[in-house]
């Protein structure tokens, strides 16, 4: 059977890069793990691969979206299985690149059967911690009761994930996960590329600042096509919400800049927690290592 990787990290750590070093070492192709890189729009603004990468190596699930389409896990997973299926049984490697966690969780564990939640639930809880911060999801937790819930996580997309499930079905997250779906890499091996701290924040400034500009320039043309942009799924991308103020004129470019690199800090800094946390026996690597050198790790570390 074909090998399986997952090569993943924070954002602006180069696990793309490394992806598509080892794709072309071994033949191996592509699948999208990031749930941003899923739409058509903003390709600078949520790194997708560029046309020139994708001309040497075969990706898939990458900008198909369009802003307003709404894409979750089971949907993803329901993309990934014919395609994962028709590619290792031709005998290609597959390669999963991305940062959202919750896809690879998915792809490697199984994903709870949740059913849908409504918008409006997902929408409340939201806004709750974005305007009071983590303390309210808290505070909504101890209303419910830890009885019900379990102890509140302190990763604030946790708590608001099981906060959703609970408003909209009325039973509590671990009722789901019970009934978790087969897995569909359960033996895919991990990549977990890591940088220093301090190198790490400095990429993902420089490249916020290198893209910004002609990211307002899609912006702007996306505002003429389509005024209602604020609630599109497609404003979660790091840099988008910013570069959208700044197009209406309700903040300076400077503001912008600053306010879209506070949240990519903090985003960095979940991603680092729940890579940590959920990895299985990853393989650490350093992305700024020569491919001869990575791919004597990978082989070491799998053989």
């Amino acid at each position: 059977m074909s090998p399986v990787f997952c090569v993943v990290g924070p954002t602006a750590s180069g696990k793309s890069h490394l992806a598509l070093g080892l794709a072309k070492e071994i033949g191996g192709v592509i699948i999208n793990a990031d749930s941003l890189q899923v739409y058509k729009d903003l390709p600078l603004l949520t790194a997708r691969p560029s046309p020139q990468d994708e001309a040497h190596v075969a990706h898939h699930l990458y900008g198909f979206l369009g802003p307003h389409d709404t894409y979750s896990v089971a949907r993803w997973l329901e993309d990934v299985a014919p395609l994962l299926a028709r590619l290792t049984q031709e005998g290609r490697p597959v390669i999963f690149v991305g940062g959202t966690g919750l896809y690879i969780k998915a792809l490697l564990e199984g994903l709870a059967p949740v059913p849908a939640i409504d918008p409006d639930t997902r929408a409340h809880v939201r806004t709750l911690y974005e305007t009071q911060g983590f303390s309210a999801l808290q505070g909504l937790w101890n209303e419910v009761g830890e009885d019900v819930l379990g102890p509140c996580p302190k990763d604030p997309q946790r708590a608001q994930r099981a906060l959703e499930v609970y408003l909209a079905t009325q039973r509590p997250l671990a009722f789901w996960q019970k009934a978790t779906q087969q897995p569909l890499a359960p033996k895919a091996k991990i990549i977990y590329a890591v940088r220093p701290k301090d190198q790490l924040l400095e990429r993902a400034q420089a490249r916020l600042e290198a893209v910004f500009d002609p990211s307002r320039q899609e912006m702007e043309a996306l505002m003429a096509m389509d005024p209602n942009l604020e609630t599109a799924p497609l404003m979660q991308a790091l840099g988008a919400k910013e570069l959208l103020a700044l197009v209406q004129g309700t903040m300076s470019r400077k503001e912008a800049l600053t306010q879209a690199f506070i949240r990519t800090r903090q985003y960095i800094k979940r991603q680092n927690t729940w890579f940590r946390h959920q990895l299985r026996d990853p393989l650490v690597l350093d992305p700024q290592k020569d491919m001869a050198h990575i791919i004597e790790e990978i082989t070491r570390h799998n053989p």
